[in-house]
């Protein structure tokens, strides 16, 4: 692990990313949701509604201090959720240069759009104060008019959302996978004692291949 964190790494690590397509998906997901943010902002006034689609979307103006959707909006919540995502900033990016290797696309893609959501909501609550820009907090607009789901969100907020729910289909999917793939191999026909003799023998074999 020591190993790993050398100047050298590093910068090979840092190459390979500005050339992935994905970093420069970051980069577009990230300026969508602050352009997006601000077309409403300077055309909008605070709490003004436009209906897209009546009774399923409108764009309302709201300023959120607090969590996603909304959820708490005092000070201590406001600097509280900024030190989650600061740290959250720094730690997905080197657990990513830690287990690179090991992380699928469609992994990468999902930490992808949960750091783009948690770049572009930290932007506003680090920056976004009454005195620097005349109101406080995240910008909020994107609302589905519904009776269960009053919340006003952005696009930041969806694209952490639809990450988690893409995380937990593609998990289920590799489970179920899994299991079929130890039922081909007969792993479910043997004793407890008898599978765990097998998975000690791979992991030896494993071992040993390495060296």
């Amino acid at each position: 692990m020591k190993n790993k964190f050398t100047l050298v790494n590093i910068k090979k690590f840092l190459l390979h990313l500005v050339k992935s397509p994905l970093f420069y998906v970051l980069i577009g997901l990230i300026a969508i949701d602050i352009i997006s943010k601000w077309c409403v902002e300077l055309n909008l006034k605070e709490g003004q509604t436009i209906v897209i689609i009546p009774g399923l979307i409108q764009v309302t103006l709201t300023h959120n201090t607090g969590m996603v959707f909304g959820i708490g909006g005092t000070l201590g919540a406001r600097i509280a959720i900024i030190i989650i995502r600061l740290i959250l900033a720094i730690a997905i990016p080197i657990c990513v240069f830690i287990y690179s290797s090991q992380i699928k696309t469609r992994y990468r893609v999902i930490i992808l759009m949960i750091y783009a959501g948690c770049i572009g909501n930290l932007i506003d609550g680090m920056f976004y104060w009454e005195k620097t820009v005349g109101f406080n907090g995240v910008i909020d607009w994107i609302q589905f008019p519904w009776k269960w789901f009053s919340y006003i969100f952005n696009l930041a907020d969806a694209f952490i959302v639809i990450a988690v729910f893409l995380a937990i289909i593609f998990i289920i999917i590799d489970e179920v996978k899994e299991v079929k793939e130890r039922s081909r191999r007969g792993e479910y026909t043997l004793t407890p004692e008898e599978y765990e003799k097998k998975l000690k023998a791979e992991k030896e074999q494993n071992e040993n291949n390495n060296k």
